[in-house]
């Protein structure tokens, strides 16, 4: 394993095939792994590392020098900037006053990365067997700037330059910061929380799970020290990963401070950045995701155009178009599971020379992979309806069904949605008939496709084609649920069933000429369900982290002419800023301190500003009625983190410059409701203070569309203020998009001759909520 070039190339058979290759190369790795101490020859580490290590200081820190206190506070202040900043900052200061102990920024610096040497070219990098290289056995070029290669009494030095490095991060000192602070201990402790519920769930009930999948931990039994971590790849110009800690709770694991960059890689390697990592906490790599490309590189599967496809490795095989259309073993049961696919992985592992037969290219030095959603459900999917409906999918012929001008005023009728689309639904889709091929967003699809497509689409596709579709909605956004409960991972799974039958009858038609139609994106979405079983929720584990990582570490980078070492250095910045907050949480304000002039309700309500400044009457007084005199609030913010806000401010402001979130779903009786909310206030009726709001009902649902929509398209008559009624605040569940029906209010004008049909509106729920029952 430790060779030198000329000893590497040795062992090299005859007949070299580069696939061949590869697997030697993949078994070396991993056997360098198995095998890997703190303390090793291979990667060694830097002393001052080893001995954060092995011992690392669990005193809290507390700051008591004012000076030392103002240099952290500086640091954290123009941590975005370059490290020159901080240093001309400390010297400004130091003139002025010469005797203050303001500390270098080195003296800052809590997590030290790792740099290691790689081919100029990005053909490898110099790690695990390669490490006594010094010339780069793909492309020839030297590792070091100053060595003779002829030079056989200077070979396996390592005193030369190295022409290029990368750098990779170590997670242990940033697991140990993330315990050197009570409230760090604490956030870190909800996986035992979350276990302990369900093991004892499962105890009361025979095995059986019953409550929602609502994380990674459902079903599973840990052990007490255990650490588990999240990998995440993604590929492009630089390869870049990332840790998610699974330990914290979902609403802070995800967050900026707690996203830990691993590495930064002109190509692909993360052997550094695995290497050596042994705890007393025993940390467990939970879960690898990836996008499309970087999950073939890490799983050492064939990509999807192979034969044996299937990112989840079920027997289903791709082909060519065949003179017959049926196929032995182009299908597989409705229930495949992960274990199935296990057992068959490692039995075709000792057949990986025969790629065409297994799909498996080289073993993989991971082996617990989970989907991504992520670009499954909102570029692949799409990717495929919308040319299909448009006529611009490649193939001898088919229906074009949004051309001309039908496309056209589609797009316009999504981008007349925005001004009603809540700002807690974040990016608003932009006109697809103008945009779509312009840098179109995942998220942008996620509510075009699957929160306004419903609607949008009805009266555009022929009906079949249209219920078709809305099967596929509904079963996604069962799947996009934060919570799931058993028993509608079961529905989505019979849903995903009918769609894929039903897709190959309605576009495919048995024509061998458009099989080409079925991609992975119709076949992979009936996995999703088991992926659901075994690791929890699709949103724990997509790519949605990652690539708001890439995308705020892009707009750190100030040196456009070396992209790949400025990111680098961002992201060390950003890991050494993140331990250092771990380690003392009181340097950053608390974020979920109440507003000023808010006021607390129960359950997690917040009723905030703004408020009259007087009490006036609630209504018109009658003789012999009490009406009383309330102050009114402006807006409420809900335990989702959702802010509803109400028509007494949002009236005030044109419609061009808003994004209403007055309407809102609320749950009495459990039964749903849809209501565009008037105001907020605190109804004192004797010693009791009742936080009600008042608002217009709409009215009911239209029952055929919802039943022949399966629930995706929940179209209503506004009563305006026909209906009129107060509720209880804490009966809100979430903020809804209400919009004007274009759809409705032009297929029902003959059926509604006396203008109801004018005043419909339809509903849009934020991906990841919990979809209506109704």
């Amino acid at each position: 394993m430790q060779q030198d070039n000329h000893d590497f190339f040795d062992t090299l058979p005859a007949d070299f095939v580069p696939s061949i290759d590869d697997i030697k190369l993949v078994n070396k790795f991993i056997d360098a792994l198995k095998n890997t101490t703190l303390e090793n020859d291979i990667e060694p580490l830097e002393n001052d590392i080893l001995e954060q290590l092995h011992s690392p200081l669990q005193e809290e820190v507390t700051i008591t020098n004012s000076d030392h206190r103002l240099s952290i506070d500086i640091f954290l202040l123009i941590t975005t900037a370059a490290e020159q900043t901080y240093t001309s900052v400390r010297e400004a200061i130091l003139r002025r006053h010469p005797e203050s102990d303001i500390l270098s920024f080195y003296k800052l610096s809590g997590v030290s990365p790792i740099y290691r040497d790689m081919c100029v070219n990005s053909c490898l990098g110099f790690t695990g067997p390669f490490t006594k290289l010094e010339v780069c056995p793909y492309c020839g070029e030297k590792r070091y700037e100053d060595v003779d290669v002829n030079d056989s009494s200077r070979r396996n030095r390592k005193d030369g330059k190295p022409r290029k490095q990368f750098c990779t991060i170590p997670i242990g000192p940033q697991l140990q910061a993330l315990w050197r602070s009570p409230r760090g201990a604490q956030s870190m402790s909800y996986w035992r929380k979350c276990t302990e519920r369900v093991l004892r769930e499962l105890q009361e009930n025979e095995g059986v799970k019953v409550s929602p999948y609502e994380d990674f931990f459902d079903g599973r039994d840990v052990g007490e020290n255990d650490i588990f971590l999240l990998y995440r790849y993604k590929t492009s110009n630089c390869w870049i990963y990332i840790w998610i800690i699974l330990d914290r709770s979902p609403d802070v694991r995800y967050k900026k401070h707690a996203v830990l960059p691993g590495g930064f890689i002109p190509d692909s390697f993360v052997f550094p950045g695995l290497e050596g990592e042994i705890f007393v906490a025993y940390p467990h790599l939970a879960l690898v995701t990836a996008d499309g490309p970087a999950m073939a590189m890490l799983s050492g599967f064939v990509g999807h155009q192979g034969r044996v496809h299937c990112r989840f490795y079920c027997p289903l095989i791709g082909r060519h178009k065949p003179d017959n259309y049926s196929v032995s073993g182009c299908d597989h049961g409705d229930s495949f599971t992960t274990l199935e696919a296990s057992t068959r992985y490692q039995a075709n592992l000792a057949q990986v020379k025969n790629r065409l037969a297994t799909g498996i290219v080289k073993p993989s030095i991971f082996s617990l992979f989970a989907g991504d959603i992520m670009h499954l459900f909102t570029l692949n999917a799409p990717d495929l309806f919308i040319p299909l409906w448009r006529g611009k999918f490649e193939c001898d012929k088919t229906d074009d069904l949004l051309s001309g001008d039908l496309w056209i005023e589609h797009g316009k009728c999504v981008a007349a949605c925005t001004p009603y689309i809540p700002g807690s639904f974040d990016r608003p889709p932009r006109n697809p008939a103008e945009k779509i091929n312009s840098g179109y967003k995942a998220w942008e699809f996620l509510l075009y496709f699957y929160g306004l497509g419903p609607c949008l689409f009805f009266g555009l596709l022929p009906d079949k084609y249209w219920e078709n579709y809305c099967v596929y909605v509904h079963a996604v956004q069962i799947l996009l649920q934060e919570s799931c409960l058993p028993s509608e991972v079961l529905e989505a799974h019979k849903l995903l069933l009918k769609f894929s039958d039903d897709f190959e009858a309605f576009y495919v038609q048995r024509k061998t000429n458009r099989l080409h139609f079925i991609r992975p994106s119709i076949h992979s979405p009936s996995h999703i369900p088991f992926e659901t079983i075994r690791a929890g929720p699709g949103a724990i584990y997509s790519q949605w982290t990652m690539e708001r990582t890439i995308g705020n570490l892009g707009e750190e980078i100030k040196q456009h002419s070396n992209p790949y070492a400025n990111i680098s250095q961002r992201g060390v910045r950003r890991c050494q800023v993140n331990a250092l907050i771990a380690i003392i949480p009181d340097l950053v304000p608390d974020l979920d301190a109440p507003p000023q002039g808010s006021r607390q309700l129960e359950s997690g309500y917040m009723m905030l500003t703004a408020t009259d400044t007087a009490a006036r009457m609630l209504g018109d007084p009658k003789p012999n009625t009490w009406v009383p005199k309330v102050v009114r609030w402006a807006r409420v913010k809900l335990p989702n983190g959702q802010i509803a806000r109400s028509r007494w401010k949002e009236d005030t402001i044109a419609l061009s410059d808003i994004r209403t979130s007055r309407n809102v779903k609320i749950v009495l009786d459990n039964k749903e409701y849809i209501v565009e909310v008037h105001f907020y206030i605190l109804l004192k009726i004797g010693e009791t203070v009742h936080p009600v709001a008042i608002g217009s009902f709409y009215g009911p649902p239209h029952e055929e569309l919802l039943r022949r929509s399966h629930n995706t398209y929940y179209t209503v008559q506004h009563k305006c203020d026909e209906d009129v009624r107060a509720f209880p605040i804490t009966s809100i569940d979430s903020t809804v998009m209400m919009a004007p029906d274009p759809q409705y209010i032009s297929l029902f004008k003959d059926r509604e001759p006396d203008g109801t049909h004018l005043n419909h509106w339809f509903k849009m729920q934020k991906p990841g909520l919990k979809v209506s029952a109704s």
